[in-house]
């Protein structure tokens, strides 16, 4: 079966590896981009599962299992250790108690595991010193546009379970506000993170247009109309900021690159101890799944020399 809560674990990955190590110094390894899947596995995924789904309960308990050790195998982190299981646990109760500041609970915890975590295991390791500067109180702008980004995307998904969470006995303040009024304050927090995020040591152009096509098109009574808006806003920054977007995501991949390379020849190393079928298909994924990236890589290198050539 597909991994409850896998929705919300590939988008809070992607923000993981799109604020390290480039705007922290701090690398990141394998361990914590899956732990990204097990804590969302653990909390949401227990959350949207029904009461006779076993399977599915079963998967997101050996998520919550896995996620808590996780964060208990270093010491620095052991104190956030007890969260995965009340979270696992009590989650859907608890929804009715924080409910006039869901959005912003969900976002602090979120941001505690995108970027302080990492940072934390970081301070044992080889980049301790961007580990401790950026635990400074005046590197907060990158924690900070998370957890207004994360508040941005809280609030929005409670406007389409209003009807659900008012049923529910859950009040939310997307349920408070009102539809028109919860859509300005999505647009509020989208643009309040992108002021907070030029402040960044190292902002995030994409990072700035995914904002504003949120605010644009959350302040539309039209959702048509605002995405089209924020489509043609993006494009013509794309023509516009080409070399310098592409210069970004060329050192976003950096460490993607490795951790792809790092991974693929552990599995290559596992699988060396598989029985004869399993060992040969195992490995032709692997094979395929590396090349496809390759293909990929291949692809941004000939736009980035396609940008380079047209601003000479």
């Amino acid at each position: 079966m597909l991994l409850p809560g896998i929705g919300i674990g590939v988008p809070l990955s992607l923000m993981q590896t799109a604020v390290h190590p480039h705007a922290s110094g701090v690398s990141l390894d394998s361990a914590t981009l899956c732990n990204d899947f097990a804590a969302a596995c653990a909390v949401y995924g227990a959350d949207r599962l029904t009461a006779n789904a076993t399977e599915g309960h079963f998967v997101t308990r050996v998520a919550a299992v896995g996620s808590t050790f996780f964060l208990a195998s270093n010491e620095h982190t052991r104190s956030l250790a007890p969260l995965i299981p009340i979270m696992h646990v009590w989650y859907s109760d608890l929804k009715r108690f924080i409910g006039p500041v869901k959005p912003f609970v969900v976002a602090a915890l979120w941001t505690v595991l995108i970027f302080y975590v990492p940072v934390l295991r970081a301070l044992d390791g080889p980049d301790a010193i961007d580990a401790i500067q950026a635990l400074q109180p005046g590197s907060s702008a990158t924690p900070g546009t998370l957890f207004l980004l994360l508040t941005t995307l809280s609030h929005a998904a409670d406007l389409k379970d209003m009807e659900e969470d008012l049923e529910g006995g859950i009040f939310t303040p997307a349920s408070y506000m009102g539809d028109k009024e919860a859509r300005r304050y999505v647009a509020a927090c989208a643009l309040g993170a992108i002021v907070l995020h030029a402040q960044t040591p190292m902002p995030s152009p994409p990072l700035d247009m995914a904002l504003l096509g949120i605010s644009i098109s959350t302040m539309t009574e039209l959702p048509a109309v605002g995405a089209a808006i924020a489509a043609t806003i993006l494009l013509s920054y794309v023509l516009i900021y080409d070399l310098e977007l592409l210069s970004a995501l060329l050192r976003s991949t950096e460490s993607s690159h490795g951790l792809a390379i790092s991974f693929t020849l552990d599995i290559v190393k596992w699988a060396e101890g598989l029985p004869p079928p399993w060992k040969q298909r195992v490995l032709e994924l692997t094979i395929q799944a590396f090349k496809n990236g390759d293909h990929i890589g291949s692809l941004i290198l000939n736009l980035f020399e396609d940008a380079l050539r047209r601003n000479m």
